[in-house]
């Protein structure tokens, strides 16, 4: 194959979603020899997740987009964990280049998650406290 073909492979990959965005894209930057962030979004390297902490991070200074500005309680109360909070949650890879976190916590005393979806760009799109969730990779 060459290298022609491994770009357009590559340019290709990122018009993708979900497993075989990762995959494909995994593929194509280990044979091009290109190592490091795709597009400095929520990747650390091809195919590997942001740790908890580097996930924190990122949402605790990200700009709130979508669904992640409604102001109701349920809401708005996810915008105040702290980053130490939020790096005590888990990863979870929506393909696309999209992460989901999601961390114990309560609210009003009822026991429950707080869930943050962070985009390829670094913005959050989804945030919310879930009443009674669980932590399982699959958004509310």
């Amino acid at each position: 194959m060459s290298t022609s073909d491994l770009k357009k492979l590559y340019a290709a990959s990122l018009k993708w979603s979900g497993e075989y965005w990762t995959g494909i894209t995994t593929l194509a930057m280990s044979l091009l020899g290109q190592a490091g962030n795709v597009a400095d979004d929520v990747a650390v390297g091809a195919g590997k997740l942001l740790t908890p902490s580097q996930a924190a991070n990122k949402i605790v200074n990200a700009e709130r987009v979508g669904s992640g500005l409604k102001n109701d309680i349920y809401h708005r109360a996810a915008s105040y964990l702290s980053e130490s909070q939020l790096s005590k949650g888990t990863v979870y890879d929506l393909g696309n280049n999209n992460i989901l976190l999601q961390v114990k916590g309560g609210l009003n005393g009822k026991t429950g998650i707080f869930e943050y979806i962070l985009n390829r760009t670094g913005q959050v799109t989804h945030q919310l406290f879930k009443e009674g969730g669980v932590i399982n990779g699959i958004p509310n």
